[in-house]
């Protein structure tokens, strides 16, 4: 899902079924616990660097869920960083997302993959 403020692309967010996007960050962690793989993954969020704070990254996560739904809709992972009650990362970019955006478009906590990144996941109904 790109993001256009007229003829640039400011943003994205990747998304597709986890035959589409194998490959995630964590990934022994992840298969460890996993019990039921999604129907769809929210891969790489990226906001170009002038345009972070502006709500880029949520009008992309938001148009893919809404994409989503008029796919079929399903159970939605996200593996986003935690940043609540971490040191601020100066110069990081968290390229699968901030856990706030996701906790904010009602994803929840499924487990941890690694000390700040977690499996969130959301039902998007059609």
């Amino acid at each position: 899902m790109l993001v256009y403020e007229g003829d640039a692309c400011i943003g994205w967010c990747q998304f597709g079924s986890p035959a589409e996007l194998p490959n995630i960050k964590n990934v022994k962690a992840y298969e460890k616990d996993v019990t039921e793989l999604p129907a769809w993954r929210i891969g790489c969020i990226f906001t170009t660097g002038r345009q972070r704070g502006r709500g880029v990254a949520r009008a992309a996560v938001d148009a893919a869920l809404h994409e989503i739904a008029a796919a079929g809709g399903g159970i939605v992972e996200a593996y986003p960083e935690q940043v609540d009650g971490r040191a601020p990362q100066r110069g990081a970019y968290f390229h699968t997302g901030p856990e706030t955006l996701f906790a904010d478009l009602g994803f929840t906590r499924d487990r941890r993959i690694a000390k700040w990144r977690w499996v969130m996941r959301r039902t998007v109904v059609p």
